[in-house]
């Protein structure tokens, strides 16, 4: 059997990786707009593809998963919290901004803006200064750092709330 076009240079990068490299180098731009278009054209075979692939692939994913998990704790807690806090909102039709437990630790300077002491990394939360419940918005202006515990004491109350005001 004949080998197709696209076998033949396989073949030929495979057999001359430094020719090939050369010409990539050469002609960067013209192959990034190439690619682009062709996925732009091309975009429910792309998608039939990747279904494919991960149907195939779901016992792979899902090992993926769970060990950047393990590898990831902290961002693994703040993607579940970003989640928890937007589906809320969402709900709510409240504005919604994607607020990172990292971001406000710094910002708050690793304390609690309910009880003023410092919050460990494990013990990190995104507490609502105006509660979703009472008509809040999910956003940076209306996020302070809190211990967990510190947050689900509160719930949705307003004891805290002027503690960032003064």
């Amino acid at each position: 059997m004949t080998p197709t076009g696209a076998e033949r240079m396989a073949q030929y990068r495979q057999e001359h990786p430094e020719a090939a490299a050369a010409y990539r180098a050469a002609n960067r731009d013209r192959i990034h707009a190439y690619n682009k278009e062709w996925r732009a054209a091309h975009v429910e075979h792309r998608r039939k593809q990747h279904a494919e692939y991960h149907a195939a692939h779901r016992d792979e994913g899902a090992r993926y998963e769970a060990e950047w998990k393990m590898r990831n704790p902290e961002a693994q807690k703040a993607k579940a919290q970003r989640g928890t806090a937007t589906r809320r909102a969402r709900q709510r039709n409240a504005f919604v901004e994607q607020v990172d437990v990292r971001v406000l630790a710094e910002r708050d300077r690793d304390r609690c803006g309910i009880c003023g002491k410092h919050v460990m990394v494990t013990d990190r939360s995104v507490d609502h200064i105006l509660p979703l419940a009472n008509g809040g918005l999910h956003s940076y202006a209306n996020t302070q750092l809190a211990h967990l515990r510190c947050n689900v004491r509160r719930q949705n109350t307003g004891t805290a709330q002027l503690r960032m005001i003064g």
